[in-house]
């Protein structure tokens, strides 16, 4: 399983772990429609059949930052078909509404469950490699991954905690890069999609909320014509000499056009 970087198998694995991650997002999407909750559906497939197969061994076999940022493209966009979000939605949407977990977090997890039945295992033959392991250092391709991703896990804190401190602060630094262009994560927790007036509201109606949350409201202007040209300001204050971007946030609170709409 410890395929060096450079060998040829190393290519070839990390070539079908993407063609896999391709060939289950396609199908669990067509098949995720036949349900009565297509999201539920989803979800469950994803997490339960694919996201296993996916990352069969990878906690054994390094992967590259390229490939890990294509699967968790992937990952992100089943996220955004159980929201009903268009595919340029930011990837951090699939997390806030879902239950998903970024692949790095699946990644530890699996790390961690490995390396603690190794070192429970009781048998001489797995210590004598797990020795073996710690003297390679970077070298071993299992030890060097365990040993970035728990760089500061103090060893009185329990993994549970270290693992929610990790994953709070990795959503904190996502949020404040999109901050500044998406209207939903200014309140971020600031609203509960499950307290009234929003758990009354319809799957038909919830779709629109989600659009509307992410910023992603069809509001189509947003990418580029068949010419090339993209328009990602506000026309009609364009008109009146008014650089303004064009997103729900001026749409409903600044643009003079929907003044009256405003006032009623």
């Amino acid at each position: 399983m410890e395929a060096r970087p450079m060998a040829q198998y190393y290519h070839k694995f990390e070539e079908a772990v993407l063609s896999k991650s391709t060939r289950y997002l396609n199908l669990v999407r067509i098949k995720a429609r036949s349900f009565p909750d297509p999201a539920y559906a989803a979800f469950h497939m994803w997490t339960k059949v694919a996201i296993p197969s996916i990352l069969y061994g990878v906690e054994c076999t390094k992967l590259s930052k390229k490939t890990w940022i294509k699967l968790e493209s992937v990952n992100c966009l089943i996220g955004k078909f159980m929201l009903n979000l268009q595919s340029n939605t930011q990837n951090v949407a699939a997390f806030v509404s879902t239950d998903l977990v970024p692949l790095k977090f699946m990644l530890m997890d699996r790390l961690y469950s490995t390396v603690s039945r190794f070192y429970d295992s009781g048998s001489s033959i797995i210590e004598e490699c797990m020795i073996l392991a710690e003297s390679q250092g970077d070298k071993s391709l299992l030890y060097s991954q365990y040993s970035e991703l728990f760089v500061d896990w103090d060893v009185n804190e329990l993994y549970s905690m270290f693992r929610e401190r990790k994953l709070k602060n990795y959503m904190n630094e996502q949020l404040q890069e999109v901050s500044t262009t998406t209207f939903f994560f200014i309140p971020w927790r600031s609203i509960d999609l499950n307290q009234k007036p929003y758990s009354e509201i319809g799957e038909d109606e919830r779709e629109v909320l989600y659009q509307f949350l992410f910023c992603n409201a069809q509001l189509g202007n947003r990418a580029p014509t068949q010419q090339g040209i993209s328009f990602k300001q506000c026309m009609f204050c364009k008109i009146d000499g008014n650089d303004k971007k064009m997103d729900e946030i001026h749409l409903i609170l600044e643009c003079p056009r929907y003044q009256q709409e405003k006032q009623e």
